[in-house]
């Protein structure tokens, strides 16, 4: 299984805040079932297939919805 480690905030825009990236697997199956583990953590997920270049389609999901970068920071650290 293919991860990347809980570092990538990105700004949704200054009215609704940030999410974090949390991991990107090349199957949405894959996506699923760890969405599965952090909704039963209590985790607020949501996930994007993308096309990516060379690659082929990968699965991101995203973790949480924060007023500040820094808020987005603290959670990541606890995800």
């Amino acid at each position: 299984m293919a991860m990347t480690p809980a570092v990538a905030i990105g700004g949704l825009g200054s009215r609704r805040g940030y999410t974090l990236q949390v991991a990107s697997f090349p199957s949405e199956e894959l996506a699923d079932k760890f969405v599965a583990k952090l909704a039963q953590a209590g985790e607020n997920t949501t996930r994007a297939t993308v096309e990516l270049p060379d690659v082929g389609y990968w699965t991101r999901v995203f973790v949480g919805t924060y007023l500040t970068a820094e808020a987005a920071r603290r959670s990541g650290e606890r995800v």
